[in-house]
């Protein structure tokens, strides 16, 4: 079985939430532009081309929920992770950088240490407990 280091294990995280926000944005367009082609169809326009554009929307939207519960389980099993790491300064460097894409500057500020400390110091011994509770995880599930 190919197992995971904690720092690859985690960055699926930050893959998953950028792929959050690419279906909600197409899942958002889609909506869009079967209202607007419902506003132009009520003006006049033809009711086959909006009825078509809804049903459009509406089966993207299906396929994009389907692909977001698949994100949601691996944010979950993500978070699962991060809930064995038993300092709260780390365990939310974790889920401010790894699962809710933050910039570091951004989760530094969240955490009220330097960027600097927290990639070079904090970050190192965040995926160090990482490590430990991703092991004791997969020696639960053996």
């Amino acid at each position: 079985m190919n197992t995971l280091n904690a720092k690859q294990f985690l960055l699926r995280g930050r893959q998953a939430e950028a792929r959050r926000r690419s279906l909600l944005a197409a899942k958002e367009r889609a909506y869009s532009a079967a209202l607007s082609s419902s506003a132009l169809g009520s003006a006049g326009g033809s009711g086959h081309r909006n009825s078509r554009s809804v049903e459009r929307a509406a089966m993207l939207a299906a396929e994009s929920d389907r692909q977001l519960r698949e994100v949601d389980r691996i944010l979950a099993e993500i978070q699962h992770v991060i809930g064995g790491v038993k300092d709260n300064t780390l365990a939310a460097l974790l889920t401010d950088y790894y699962v809710l894409g933050l910039t570091w500057e951004q989760t530094a500020q969240a955490i009220h240490y330097s960027p600097a400390h927290t990639i070079h110091i904090l970050h190192p011994k965040a995926l160090a407990a990482a490590q430990t509770a991703l092991e004791k995880r997969r020696k639960k599930c053996e």
